[in-house]
């Protein structure tokens, strides 16, 4: 996957969940012309300043699984 690609997955994911907590916590929801701005915003903000070497192959995603107080229960990573 290109670089323009993971950071627009990964700008989309966090907008979303960053809508859902607020919806969660009693604030107005945003639809998704909102959502789709705000990712367009972060990506021209950060799309300059993220550099990643041109042969890297190694990903390593991971996960944090919360509880409802935020505390972490369970937490993980890997290499694909």
């Amino acid at each position: 996957m290109k670089l323009k690609s993971k950071l627009e997955s990964s700008i989309l994911l966090w907008r979303w969940w960053s809508t859902r907590n607020r919806v969660n916590a009693g604030e107005r929801m945003m639809n998704g012309d909102e959502v789709r701005s705000s990712v367009n915003y972060y990506l021209l903000e950060l799309g300059g300043k993220i550099a990643c070497p041109a042969q890297s192959t190694i990903s390593t995603p991971g996960f944090v699984v919360r509880d409802s107080d935020g505390s972490a229960l369970e937490a993980g990573a890997g290499i694909v």
